[in-house]
């Protein structure tokens, strides 16, 4: 009885290693666009004159600020988001998760009077992600 007792709880732990495993964010992928400090510079002048920004509230990330990213990203190539988080450490953290979970390029992260301005760059060959990944239905 205790071998099987045994056999159980090494079968789940090993299945729950194999989902911890999937769970962690894997690295920036390599076949990322590289931009120069140049365009970094002029993306960051443009990217702060837009009017056009995402509203990121204090709870931070959820599905649909990247979904609206993808969509502005359909129109323009820059994304400007204004977090309204109160700490420089949060803003950064989240601006390393939108960057990983958009698949964008994180341009600038500035401080403003609403808060904090984070933009980021949709590649020149911008293809949406979200939409690919959805399955059709009928």
């Amino acid at each position: 009885m205790a071998k099987k007792a045994q056999a159980k709880k090494h079968r789940a732990e090993k299945l729950l290693s194999k989902i911890e495993a999937s769970m962690m964010p894997g690295g920036p992928s390599d076949d990322q666009e590289i931009i120069t400090d140049e365009e970094k510079f002029m993306f960051r002048r443009v990217g702060l004159s837009m009017k056009a920004y995402l509203p990121l509230g204090v709870r931070g990330i959820f599905d649909g600020v990247v979904e609206n990213m993808h969509l502005h990203w359909k129109h323009r190539e820059l994304v400007k988001l204004i977090s309204k988080q109160k700490t420089l450490a949060f803003v950064e953290e989240t601006a390393r998760l939108l960057e990983h979970e958009s698949g964008g390029i994180l341009v600038a992260m500035e401080r403003i009077p609403k808060g904090y301005a984070l933009i980021y760059y949709g590649r020149k060959n911008y293809r949406n992600q979200s939409a690919s990944d959805q399955e059709t239905c009928c």
